[in-house]
């Protein structure tokens, strides 16, 4: 019997292995394009004001009150 182990052959723990390998590496890639887009700045006139304050929610229902 000629028991010859030839490097063509896949078991399921080496497809595994490999995936997990894909997974990560798209992952990584993935994340960084992400990062790299986000840490760009956008461009903004100087004109314009942003008032990025939200009100307390007590405030909204004192606004409704005063209103009747």
């Amino acid at each position: 019997m000629n028991y010859a182990i030839t490097s063509s052959s896949k078991t399921g723990s080496d497809q595994l292995t490999a995936g997990f390998l894909a997974a990560g590496v798209l992952f990584i890639v993935g994340y960084t394009l992400t990062r790299t887009l986000l840490a760009q700045p956008t461009p903004q006139s100087e004109n314009v004001v942003v008032n990025s304050v939200i009100p307390h929610e007590a405030t909204l229902w004192n606004a409704d009150i005063e209103s009747f």
